[in-house]
C-alpha cells in the first residue's frame, strides 16, 4: 500500500486535502478535481497523496465504476511544482518520497483496473500529462495544449514518458520530448495522445451525462464519450505535416547526430530551434 510509505512526508507542512484535490461522488462515477488553480493546477505533495489514496481507495471499492479527473479553472494540469520541488530538496531529502508517490501513481494510473477519463481542458504539460495519459479515455478540446517542457528546464522527461511517447510512432516522442514543442488539441488526437476530441462548450454537458451512467462498463463510457466526439483537422501548419523530416532527424542514435542532422535539415520543419541548441 502507499499509504504505508507516506510516514516520511508527514513531518512536511502540507495544506488541508481538500484545498489540493476536490472529491465528487456521482452514482457510479468519482470526479477528481486537482485544484490549485492559481498555480495552474501544479502538482504538489498533498495532491500526490489525496490523489494515490484516493485511486487505492476506488480500486477496491464495487460501488465506484469509473473516475472522471480534471483541473479546476482553466487548465487541467501545467505539471509539477517546481518551485517546491526545488524547496524540498534544500531542506531535506523528503523530494524523494514526493518523485516516489509520483512515480507509484503513475504506475497505479497504468494498471488500473476501472476506466479513468481525463478531461484534458488548457495545458496539460509535464507530469500533468503523466497523471493521466495512460488511462482509458483522454479528452481534448480545441483550447487544450500539451507538451513536454523538460529539457528547456535542464531536466528530462520522465513519469513514464519514455514509454508512451515511444509508442506516438516514427520519432514524434523523440521530437516532444527534447524540443518541448506544443501540440493542441486536434494534433494530440491526430497524433494517439487524445483518444476523443470534444468541443469545450460540450465539456459539462459530457460530465452530466457521464454522472448519470448505472455502471462503470467501460464499453458504455466509451458510448457516452463517443457520442460527444467531434474531431477537428489539424492546421495546415501543423508539425504533424512535416513528420518525414522529423524522422529523418530525430531518429539519431545520439543527441550529437540529432544535433548535426538539425544544422543539415532543420529548415526543413520551419521551426526556430535556437532554444534547443541553447538547452
Amino acid at each position: 500500500m502507499v499509504v504505508a510509505n507516506l510516514d516520511q512526508a508527514a513531518t512536511q507542512p502540507q495544506l488541508p486535502v481538500e484545498s489540493e484535490l476536490l472529491i465528487e461522488e456521482k452514482g457510479v462515477a468519482r470526479f477528481a478535481t486537482l485544484n490549485r488553480p492559481r498555480v495552474l493546477n501544479c502538482i504538489n505533495l498533498s495532491m500526490l497523496q489525496a490523489l494515490a489514496e484516493s485511486y487505492e481507495r476506488w480500486e477496491g471499492d464495487d460501488s465506484v465504476g469509473f473516475i472522471v479527473l480534471k483541473g479546476a479553472g482553466r487548465v487541467f494540469c501545467a505539471g509539477g511544482d517546481l518551485k517546491m520541488f526545488y524547496g524540498l530538496g534544500k531542506l531535506d531529502e523528503s523530494w524523494k518520497v514526493m518523485v516516489y508517490v509520483k512515480y507509484w501513481l503513475d504506475y497505479h494510473i497504468a494498471t488500473f483496473k476501472k476506466p479513468l477519463v481525463a478531461l484534458w481542458h488548457g495545458l496539460v504539460m509535464g507530469g500533468g500529462a503523466g497523471l493521466s495519459v495512460t488511462g482509458t479515455f483522454r479528452v481534448a478540446t480545441e483550447k487544450t495544449i500539451f507538451a513536454m517542457p523538460e529539457a528547456a528546464l535542464g531536466l528530462h522527461t520522465d513519469c513514464g514518458a519514455s514509454y508512451w511517447l515511444s509508442h506516438l510512432g516514427g520519432s514524434l516522442g523523440e521530437f516532444l520530448s527534447l524540443t518541448g514543442h506544443r501540440l493542441d488539441g486536434a494534433e494530440m488526437y491526430a497524433c494517439g495522445l487524445a483518444t476523443h476530441f470534444v468541443p469545450l462548450q460540450s465539456l459539462p454537458d459530457l460530465e452530466k451525462r457521464l454522472a448519470e451512467l448505472p455502471s462503470g462498463d467501460e464499453e458504455a463510457v466509451r458510448a457516452v464519450i463517443d457520442s460527444f466526439h467531434s474531431p477537428a483537422p489539424i492546421s495546415a501548419t501543423s508539425i504533424l505535416h512535416k513528420r518525414e523530416a522529423m524522422d529523418r532527424i530525430f531518429s539519431k542514435d545520439s543527441i550529437e547526430d540529432i544535433v548535426q542532422a538539425l544544422v543539415i535539415f532543420g529548415d526543413h520543419l520551419h521551426l526556430d530551434m535556437t532554444y534547443f541548441f541553447k538547452s
